[in-house]
């Protein structure tokens, strides 16, 4: 962060230090906006096999460390079928999800920065269309 100089503000160094161009890291993943609401499958009702797929997924997402290793597992937007309560989320048009190539595991969720918020789990890929 830039070093304080004289009479300047915080605010202004604040808004320098967020201005200066970051190294990429590691992204990370939050329960943040998850919600049962949107859920086809509840997180408690998973099984031993998808909630190795999870932690799977998980750990792939948090291994990336450049926006092009993100991409071998962005799936794109997400399109909820018909009757999905998915289709009803605010945040709906924003929605992306991610999921290895041989699995049907997929994590639906919003990229915010360096972070994916998961939104819906979907261990048996029935939400997109």
């Amino acid at each position: 962060m830039a070093k304080l100089r004289g009479n300047i503000s915080k605010t202004k160094i604040l808004a320098e230090a967020l201005a200066e161009p970051k190294k990429f890291e590691n992204f990370d993943v939050s329960f943040q906006l998850y919600d049962e609401t949107y859920q086809e499958v509840k997180l408690k009702d998973l099984n031993k096999s998808q909630l190795k797929a999870l932690n799977s997924l998980i750990l792939e997402i948090i291994k990336c460390k450049k926006e092009e290793e993100l991409l071998r597992i962005n799936r794109g937007k997400t399109c909820p079928k018909k009757g999905c309560s998915l289709a009803n989320h605010e945040l709906k048009d924003e929605i992306v999800h991610l999921g290895k190539d041989a699995t049907p595991f997929r994590l639906h969720g919003i990229l915010y920065g360096q972070s994916f918020k998961i939104i819906c789990i979907d261990p048996n890929h029935q939400v997109n269309k």
